[in-house]
């Protein structure tokens, strides 16, 4: 009897230990659990003061290790609160991207604040429904994951479709962890099809019209200031993610060359770097914009604040709504800029690679490696071009500065 050799898939390490059965005298393995929830110590001690007794008495070791782990669930120190921060440890281990561990944080203050002292194990699917129409009523609670913290007014997040949506989102991802650690067996949060559905309305499943492209820009330039209406231009000029473009750093921009190359890490599927090649639309507003700042900064849309570096998608989600469209998002300009690419006749397959689309089979993924770079370039341009024409013949618009023209 001993405890295994550490097995190692992807980058989880998990103890197990081989016992001999004294009915068949077979040797079983048991999980014990995965570090860092369970260090390589406990497990040993595991073994040496209950489990090795426990097999000498022929007894099933698995029902034993379920009983005792059902007793620990009760205990108060785990709680859905307690487990949070390592959760949260366990994200930045493996790698996650800075915007996602953030977004983890702020989106499960919910459960820390309104189910904070209650065990995973009571946790049912109705809770779970009840928990995201709250949310979509009453916006996350201005609470830390700590659940008595104050988040201050630029960490508050207001209700809707989308805060319900990525509440969800954090929710299935927590329990999916708690449910690797064996703290509990089921996952509440798995098949919730109605609440899927729900929390998709009203965030990109709508596109703008050339007509709302037009309205949209005449209401941003009198109410945005100038940075929120060039990342508004720049969204829609390139259709990256919001996330994407509020976190463009100067250095990964080449307004010589237009090309804008994001490192992997800060995309979505985080393969390979993205190349965007910027149209003469989108290089002019940078330059505008570039010019317009005082001195130099690091990120493209630097926070107007101290807290944050840069602006957030987040913040910009209600300055939106001021702009007189219904449903208007960020998310908006990346489906408006693809379903316009459409409308100009741009091809599936470089529609796919401007939006960093992955390919959808299994057989496109493995044997179809050429990168429509070419098609690409082409097609951002065609689409800048159609942007500026919308600009430049907009009556209500304020005079559009062509710094294309100028310098010629």
């Amino acid at each position: 009897m001993r405890i295994a050799n550490t097995k190692f898939a992807g980058r989880t390490v998990t103890f197990y230990y081989r016992y001999k059965d004294r009915t068949s005298g077979k040797l079983k393995p048991v999980s014990l659990g995965q570090y860092p929830g369970l260090g390589l110590k406990t497990a040993r001690s595991l073994v040496d003061e209950q489990l090795r007794a426990v097999a000498d008495q022929g007894l099933d070791v698995r029902q034993y290790l379920k009983r005792i782990r059902a007793e620990d669930v009760k205990d108060t120190t785990q709680t859905v609160k307690s487990l949070i921060p390592d959760f949260l440890a366990y994200t930045e281990r493996r790698g996650l991207a800075a915007g996602t561990r953030a977004s983890y944080r702020r989106y499960l203050r919910p459960l820390a604040v309104w189910w904070g002292n209650k065990a995973p194990s009571e946790i049912s699917r109705g809770d779970v429904q009840d928990l995201f129409d709250r949310v979509k009523r009453e916006g996350v609670p201005p609470l830390d994951i700590d659940g008595t913290t104050p988040i201050q007014a630029r960490g508050k997040v207001t209700g809707g479709h989308r805060a319900a949506g990525q509440t969800l989102s954090a929710g299935r991802a927590y329990w999916s962890w708690l449910v690797d650690r064996e703290v509990v067996q089921v996952n509440p949060w798995k098949d919730q099809k109605k609440l899927n559905e729900e929390s998709a309305s009203g965030t990109a499943d709508r596109s703008l019209t050339d007509e709302e492209i037009k309205a949209v820009l005449v209401a941003a330039r009198q109410s945005l200031g100038g940075r929120d209406l060039s990342v508004l231009r720049i969204m829609l000029a390139t259709g990256l993610r919001p996330n994407e473009v509020c976190a463009a750093e100067w250095k990964e921009v080449d307004l010589k060359t237009g090309t804008w190359t994001i490192p992997a890490n800060r995309m979505k599927y985080k393969k390979a770097d993205h190349v965007v090649f910027l149209s003469g639309y989108a290089r002019s507003v940078l330059t505008e914009w570039r010019r317009s700042q005082h001195g130099r900064h690091r990120y493209v849309f630097p926070s107007e604040g101290t807290k944050r570096p840069h602006v957030e998608a987040d913040n910009l989600v209600e300055r939106f709504k001021g702009l007189g469209v219904d449903g208007f998002t960020p998310k908006v300009c990346r489906a408006t800029a693809r379903t316009g690419l459409q409308r100009l006749g741009c091809p599936t397959e470089v529609r796919s690679r401007i939006s960093h689309h992955q390919r959808r089979g299994k057989v496109e993924q493995s044997y179809d490696h050429y990168d429509f770079d070419t098609e690409a370039k082409h097609w951002w341009e065609q689409w800048g071009q159609h942007l500026e024409q919308l600009e430049a013949g907009e009556n209500g618009l304020a005079e559009v500065i062509n710094i294309r023209s100028a310098e010629k």
